[in-house]
């Protein structure tokens, strides 16, 4: 299919921030528009110093405890049959039929089918925000997992809507590598369809030859990318995010962006990639258009 010139990437260098197993999906979009992907993981995720809350909460779930399982990543969702393995069952046979589950946005919704587990609530707009607006109001009881460093935003938001909040470590957010014992999922060899990886020093020598854009995946990687840099990105560097809290926190920690994704999947990414690249249009001369 021929792509249109404002989606076109031909030759143009994209960093996602991300781990080469979770890069796949979104280097094959950039490449199908031409783009040449590399990946250069910042952080990775291991499973909670103490599992034992978290397996309490998941306990108490499956006795029908709980009203909602509201979760916020797919990373979550990979957290939970981690544990669930580790005891026997499965994510599935946790969540009872009782039991209804939210998704903050699509890819989040597309994990919890995956592991079998019916989807009764996608929030449109991927954020806590938007989970708040379409959650009902309580009284009732919700487990919220989450990773160790999410703010606490929608635990506030939710118990001052009635509910009584368990909100529980599922994983934690580490620096990359992530100890292999306790590394929560992706395996250490990368899947032949993953975009080249690089370190931090081989992405400063690619950055000397010319990239043209960097995907910064998450509040983390933004942080973390900013403290790459030790300052502003260079002249020519479009910076995107892939979502609003990762957008929030570039800002507030001095990244200039150039667009920020309206979804969090690979054609939501490239497209964003596609209108920070772009040149502007002509400019009239004289109230003439050339």
């Amino acid at each position: 299919m021929q792509l249109p010139d404002s989606q076109n990437l031909d030759g143009l260098r994209v960093v996602l921030l991300r781990t080469p197993g979770r890069s796949v999906d979104f280097g094959e979009e950039l490449a199908r528009r031409g783009a040449l992907p590399f990946c250069l993981p910042l952080i990775d995720f291991e499973r909670p110093a103490d599992p034992a809350p978290l397996e309490r909460a998941l306990e108490r779930l499956a006795a029908g405890g709980y009203d909602w399982l509201v979760v916020t990543s797919a990373t979550t969702v990979t957290a939970l049959e981690a544990c669930t393995r580790r005891t026997g069952s499965t994510l599935a046979g946790a969540v009872p039929a009782g039991t209804r589950a939210a998704a903050v946005g699509e890819a989040t919704a597309a994990a919890l089918s995956r592991a079998g587990v019916p989807v009764s609530l996608t929030a449109r707009n991927s954020s806590a925000q938007g989970l708040l607006a379409e959650l009902p109001p309580g009284p009732g009881a919700l487990l919220l997992p989450q990773a160790s460093l999410a703010d606490d935003a929608l635990d506030v938001g939710l118990s001052g809507r009635a509910w009584r909040v368990d909100r529980i470590e599922a994983y934690r957010t580490v620096d990359y590598p992530a100890d292999p014992a306790l590394r929560l999922s992706e395996a250490e060899t990368p899947p032949p369809s993953a975009p080249e990886v690089l370190d931090a020093a081989a992405y400063r020598q690619l950055a000397a030859e010319g990239v043209h854009a960097v995907v910064l995946t998450s509040p983390s990687t933004a942080r973390r990318f900013s403290a790459l840099l030790d300052g502003a990105p260079p002249n020519g560097l479009a910076a995107v995010a892939i979502g609003p809290s990762t957008a929030a926190e570039a800002a507030r920690v001095g990244l200039r962006l150039a667009a920020t994704a309206d979804a969090p999947t690979p054609r939501g990414v490239a497209d964003a990639v596609a209108g920070a690249v772009a040149p502007p249009p002509p400019s009239p001369t004289n109230g003439v258009t050339p």
